[in-house]
């Protein structure tokens, strides 16, 4: 019994060990690293055509989302936005889980696909008919606004 008692604390100082690294950086820190890798990059616009393909099963060919913006426009978005979403989901710095499958290297690819990606979709033109909500909710819409995008 004792023996599988120090064993136990073995192998947990071991692992404790091994974990230290991985959980000294917070996903801020590890979406800023990788924001700073992707700019640094130049990107591939043909590349970027390729990997927009995954993007476009939520928010269409055109980069023009859902009308009721389930899925919104990204068509037109500055390159540097688009890395930083990428980072941020990817990091779990922003909470997204109907994107962070998508984003993901496994199915995303790695930081190169991210600079190529963005750059085409800074080159969609944006739609010219923007929805426009009832404007019922304006309040929810500010505080939305301010904790989040500001």
């Amino acid at each position: 019994m004792r023996e599988r008692y120090a064993l136990k604390m073995s192998v947990l100082a071991l692992v404790s060990f091994f974990a230290v690294p991985v959980m000294a950086a917070a996903p801020a820190e590890i979406a800023e690293a990788e924001y700073d890798e992707v700019m640094a990059l130049e990107p591939d616009l043909d590349n970027g055509r390729s990997v927009y393909l995954t993007c476009a099963v939520c928010h269409r060919p055109e980069g023009w989302g859902s009308i009721d913006g389930a899925y919104p426009q990204i068509a037109g978005q500055l390159r540097t936005v688009i890395i930083k979403q990428l980072a941020d989901i990817r990091a779990r710095n922003r909470d997204n889980p109907l994107m962070y499958p998508f984003s993901v290297p496994r199915i995303l690819g790695g930081s190169q696909s991210i600079a190529d990606v963005a750059a085409y979709v800074a080159t969609l033109p944006m739609t010219p008919h923007n929805g426009v909500g009832p404007g019922t909710d304006l309040e929810l819409g500010e505080k939305l606004y301010q904790d989040n995008c500001v």
